[in-house]
């Protein structure tokens, strides 16, 4: 049997690692849209916030908010906005191309900086062992969590962890543009940043006393003193110019965290079904972190290697204590820092020593392949976690019939009484008004409805099926290629030319 040329490998393994986690998650994130399993909340949202929006960042009409800025400032959607006006993409198709782009930077990171740091991964086959562990860290049990979520909070550690291995390789310079990234993804970024980076300050200038004089102990200084302010201005502008956006009639940060008085849900019992909450679900958290204390004591001290979880100890208790009990199990985006502790062992030898010796180098990978390695067996054993989604390689979207119907949707000015399900405000979330929404409206006193535009089967069914049992519809139409369905009293004749192309009867 033939061996592979070096030359091939060293192209194709860069590939390979890249377009793996791609792959997988820009089809997720096709088909999640597609085949109607976004919800208007999250999905739906992300997606509206990324794709041709203002500054202001105006979500779906049908929730009803004048800018999403009143509830975060994720800057990260003002850059991905203006290339939409630039990309042949659609919305989904654009916010697809981001979330696969997030998971797997990070993977292509960490495969060269394995090759670029550590010498003896570069030669033959050793090559295959750093495309291994690069992998593993794109599958580990963290980012199987966010995978399921579609938020964009994966762009934090992803932008972190490029500038964490661009500084270890002493690229002050290059470094700053992932971070000012990192900066954009989310108004609190700087924080946790600082979390990092103000614990690597603190241990360098207690063991090298002369370390903040330094060209690495100053450019340190200063990404964390910018990191902080950045933070802490963001969040003073937005409450002094967005007003607090309300969840079920609770300010946003009270109905997450502090409750209503704050702090009145604590107790005794509250910490006890908390804490065994966390043990039954948070396996993916609390197995890499054990492991990781274990190999920091033996076998010898090793402190600073405790760092990539310590610096976040800050944000478990924001969330041990949060009324929400999906933040306080760090289900879905909240768990999305301790993907940077995760990839931390691996720059350790040189965030924390001058020059690490080869051992500490060869150290720092095990532990990084431990943690990974456990972070995956812990989200096989937690119930909140499922399996990678893989089904959408056996099938595809339609994406050209999903165009259409937008085009269609969007010269539609009169649509007389309309009703639409989540699926439909979450495809075309600016083509209607929030009375149209059928999880607004009151089931109970639904008006006689010209049109009814939905998904079968519909994410929530209830005000579809509401609406069908109080009354009846002369046509109904398959929207060609899709699970969308439209049910009409108006002759085919009353809708602009353009849905005569989209629209199948099927007989009642």
């Amino acid at each position: 049997m033939s061996k592979l040329p070096p030359s091939l490998l060293a192209k194709g393994l860069p590939i390979l690692i890249f377009v793996l986690p791609f792959a997988v998650n820009y089809g997720f994130i096709i088909d999640h849209f597609y085949d109607c399993q976004a919800s208007i909340s999250d999905s739906g949202l992300m997606a509206t916030l990324a794709w041709r929006n203002t500054w202001a960042l105006h979500p779906p009409t049908v929730l009803g908010w004048g800018s999403f800025l009143q509830a975060h400032v994720f800057g990260i959607f003002w850059l991905t906005s203006a290339l939409s006006y630039i990309l042949p993409l659609n919305m989904v198709q654009s916010y697809a191309l981001y979330q696969g782009l997030y998971y797997a930077l990070p993977a292509v990171t960490l495969y060269s900086f394995l090759l670029a740091q550590f010498p003896g991964l570069q030669q033959g086959w050793q090559r295959g062992w750093a495309a291994f562990l690069s992998l593993l860290f794109a599958f580990n049990g963290i980012t199987q969590v966010l995978m399921d979520d579609t938020h964009p909070e994966i762009a934090g550690p992803t932008f972190l962890i490029l500038f964490l291995t661009l500084w270890v390789r002493q690229r002050y310079g290059w470094a700053i543009v992932p971070f000012l990234l990192c900066l954009l993804v989310r108004e609190d970024m700087g924080f946790h940043i600082v979390g990092i980076l103000g614990l690597v300050l603190l241990g360098r200038g207690l063991s090298h006393r002369g370390f903040w004089q330094q060209p690495a102990g100053r450019w340190l200084w200063g990404f964390n003193l910018f990191a902080f302010t950045y933070s802490i201005g963001i969040i003073v502008l937005q409450k002094i110019f967005a007003p607090e956006v309300y969840d079920q009639g609770y300010p946003l940060f009270a109905g997450v965290y502090l409750g209503d008085p704050a702090f009145a849900h604590l107790s005794a019992a509250f910490f006890r079904e908390r804490l065994a909450d966390q043990l039954r679900n948070l396996h993916y958290i609390y197995l890499p972190a054990l492991a990781t204390l274990s190999l920091s004591l033996y076998p010898r001290w090793r402190p600073t290697l405790l760092i990539g979880f310590l610096a976040y100890l800050p944000w478990y208790g924001l969330h041990l204590l949060a009324v929400k009990g999906i933040a306080g199990i760090l289900a879905k985006y909240y768990t999305f820092p301790y993907i940077i502790s995760l990839a931390w062992p691996l720059v350790w030898p040189w965030m924390s020593h001058t020059n690490p010796t080869p051992s500490t180098q060869r150290w720092g990978v095990k532990v990084f392949t431990v943690g990974v390695v456990l972070s995956i067996l812990g989200a096989a054993l937690s119930p909140n976690v499922r399996t990678v989604d893989l089904s959408h390689f056996k099938r595809s979207a339609n994406i050209s019939a999903f165009n259409a119907i937008t085009a269609a949707a969007h010269v539609q000015d009169d649509w007389g009484q309309v009703y639409i399900d989540e699926s439909i405000e979450v495809l075309l979330p600016r083509e209607f008004e929030q009375e149209a929404w059928l999880t607004h409206a009151d089931h109970e006193s639904l008006q006689p409805a010209d049109n009814l535009l939905y998904c079968e089967p519909s994410l929530k069914p209830e005000g579809v099926e509401a609406l069908l049992r109080s009354q009846s519809f002369k046509s109904h139409y398959r929207l060609k290629d899709t699970p969308l369905r439209l049910q009409t009293n108006w002759a085919l004749t009353e809708f602009e030319p353009q849905w005569a192309e989209v629209l199948e009867p099927i007989e009642q």
